[in-house]
């Protein structure tokens, strides 16, 4: 697959980068902006299997972006990476922008469509606020890791930088010691009722194009949030999943790719 690094933008303390996969249609206008998981605390803007990106390039282009990461930066730092993002996409790739995440990256894609101007988007078991009780919890499958969740996690991973890319071990055991302490919220660091940091049922029905997946069962990601946008969301198409995994497209299968084609056939 060919693709190419672009600096976003930098800064004294920073550097935004984005990988920008070419579409095999030379004449496609469409790119879709990938926003990782991992609980905006940690994730790498490559993690897309190589078969998603083969899938997704038939017809678009590819953008795939890191944003800074908490708690060494904040909601708010993520959206100025958020409004980066869109202003340089549009300016060096297409007017028409998609948007596709994962998880934390499904939160940043509602949050880029409330935002921007954005022709379709592509949430894959996300979020849109931080009201729901099990957030102030454990994920219901890492319960087994209660035990070893103490303060010192936190001293050995937070770090005294920026950074913008982390990979999940160490890292996903600072999003569960938060999630223990009932901690996750005050460390995104803004005030979480401030109506820019969260999609209202009104906000859902002036969505865009739309696919939503979800597992029934999830238990780190309330299914409640897709459900609900389901609903309210004009144009939308919802594929439930009667499974009780979170991530479950992180090992491809012949399923996982016929969702990610038929998502991609309803957006195009």
């Amino acid at each position: 697959m060919k693709s190419a690094e672009h600096t976003i933008f930098e800064n004294e303390q920073y550097s935004l980068n984005g990988t920008f996969f070419k579409s095999k249609n030379e004449h496609s206008n469409k790119t879709i902006v990938y926003f990782h998981g991992g609980g905006l605390i940690f994730g790498t803007k490559n993690d897309l299997p190589n078969e998603y990106v083969n899938l997704i390039t038939e017809e678009f282009n590819l953008f795939s972006v890191a944003y800074r990461l908490v708690p060494e930066s904040d909601l708010n730092d993520i959206f100025e990476d958020l409004t980066h993002i869109y202003n340089y996409t549009k300016k060096n790739f297409t007017d028409e922008i998609y948007v596709l995440g994962r998880s934390a990256g499904g939160y940043l894609s509602y949050l880029f469509s409330k935002h921007f101007e954005v022709s379709g988007a592509f949430i894959l078991y996300g979020y849109y606020d931080f009201t729901h009780r099990d957030f102030m919890s454990l994920p219901k499958d890492q319960v087994k890791f209660a035990p070893m969740l103490s303060s010192s996690i936190e001293k050995q991973n937070v770090k005294f930088e920026v950074i913008t890319e982390a990979l999940p071990n160490p890292r996903f055991l600072l999003y569960l010691y938060y999630r223990n302490e009932s901690l996750w919220q005050k460390k995104l660091g803004v005030n979480l009722e401030d109506n820019k940091y969260f999609l209202t049922d009104e906000d859902l029905k002036h969505m865009p194009k739309t696919v939503l997946v979800h597992a029934n069962n999830d238990p780190d990601v309330p299914f409640d949030y897709s459900k609900h946008a389901s609903t309210l969301i004009p144009d939308c198409k919802f594929i439930e999943l009667d499974k009780n995994t979170h991530d479950f497209d992180q090992t491809v299968t012949d399923e996982t790719l016929q969702i990610y084609r038929e998502a991609l056939e309803f957006l195009a």
